[in-house]
């Protein structure tokens, strides 16, 4: 699955601090070495490496971040009175109230930072939330953000706001385009209620995909139960899987066992696992998938990058 990194990242912010300096009088004020402030609201503070990288891309883009003030610090050209510098706050992920505080403490009640940019939030419910008050004329902040609501992107909603990640639209409309090039007409959906990936994407495929396939929703109670023996059975080919995490290494491998890879099967993945180290086991000792079985089996399919569930 692919993340952010720190250079990416790093060409983000400096697009967000040069649209910030062609605004109408942001250089307006006097005094050498005046300082303004960009904070960054993430799922987590930077100094909290313990953190999969799954679980948070706080660690990619903090660095990232760092360097394009760095950048612009070191540039007699572009706020040649100023210096930047990066704050750090939690934004919640989806408990928005977290973000709205933290926001509003920064930009009220720390005497003597003018925040002039927001780095995230990292999840959608928290970016509209931060968005629609950096939004407003008296405050009017430039926020880069992660999250991947489609709606994120209308600007008369959120004149400021601007995404490094695509919406979660952009994922559901490829994955659309790849049925009609391959003229594809049935599938099956797999899917589990405790382990699914992406939940907005869910909803849009089974929208989208109206008029170009018909669909066969395959679930259980147990992600590690999936009945891939009942396709196995039917005509279906094309399976599009909204599995994350373990319940997606395991159908994968039992998927591998089964022979129910390419080329006799098409397998879409919304979330692409490629953590090949360890061995996985399915149903107790009958099937057991090394890492190599495993990634065999990932690179036979099709992946679909969502890197925020959110």
């Amino acid at each position: 699955m692919a993340v952010l990194c720190a250079g990416s990242t790093r060409q983000a912010i400096l697009l967000l601090l040069l649209i910030f300096v062609g605004r109408d009088g942001v250089c307006a004020q006097s005094g050498k070495n005046h300082t303004l402030y960009l904070l960054s609201l993430l799922s987590y503070p930077n100094n909290n490496t313990s953190l999969e990288p799954s679980i948070s891309d706080a660690n990619y883009i903090i660095p990232g971040a760092h360097l394009a003030v760095s950048d612009i610090n070191n540039r007699s050209d572009v706020l040649a009175d100023y210096r930047l510098e990066l704050l750090t706050a939690d934004d919640g992920c989806n408990i928005e109230w977290i973000a709205l505080v933290n926001l509003i403490d920064y930009l009220y009640y720390k005497e003597g930072k003018q925040i002039v940019g927001i780095v995230g939030p990292e999840c959608s419910d928290s970016t509209k939330v931060v968005a629609s008050i950096t939004g407003r004329p008296e405050i009017a902040l430039i926020n880069v953000h992660l999250g991947s609501a489609p709606e994120l992107a209308d600007r008369t909603l959120y004149p400021y706001s601007y995404g490094i990640r695509p919406p979660t639209s952009a994922n559901v409309d490829a994955v659309i385009a790849l049925f009609r090039y391959n003229k594809w007409t049935q599938a099956a959906v797999l899917y589990n209620s405790e382990m699914l990936v992406d939940y907005n994407s869910f909803l849009l495929f089974q929208e989208k995909i109206i008029g170009t396939a018909n669909l066969t929703y395959t679930s259980s109670a147990s992600p590690t139960q999936l009945p891939l023996e009942q396709l196995r059975r039917s005509y279906v080919r094309v399976i599009v899987s909204f599995l994350r995490d373990e319940a997606l290494k395991r159908v994968l491998c039992l998927a591998y066992f089964k022979n129910m890879t390419y080329p006799r099967y098409q397998w879409i993945l919304f979330e692409r696992n490629d953590d090949s180290n360890v061995s996985f086991s399915y149903e107790g000792n009958q099937y057991e998938c090394s890492g190599e079985q495993l990634v065999t089996t990932l690179n036979q399919s099709i992946g679909i990058q969502s890197d925020n569930p959110y």
